[in-house]
């Protein structure tokens, strides 16, 4: 079996961020990134994914390209 973690950058649950001790102001740190990998790594875990957005999706995401 292995195991892997995905980070997203506001959690599960789309209104998480919202709460007082979050951490939201984190999400696009290196230095929090880098804690989590040491985490993992320390968990024995396999791989880590981070997903490869790390902005905001309003309407300009969804807008046919220029």
């Amino acid at each position: 079996m292995h195991l892997f973690l995905v980070i997203g950058n506001v959690g599960q649950h789309h209104g998480a961020w919202r709460e007082p001790d979050s951490g939201i102001e984190l999400a696009d740190s290196i230095d929090f990134h880098a804690e989590v990998a040491r985490r993992a790594e320390a968990a024995k875990l396999d791989a880590l994914f981070i997903a490869d957005h790390l902005a905001m999706l309003g309407r300009e995401a969804h807008a046919p390209a220029q």
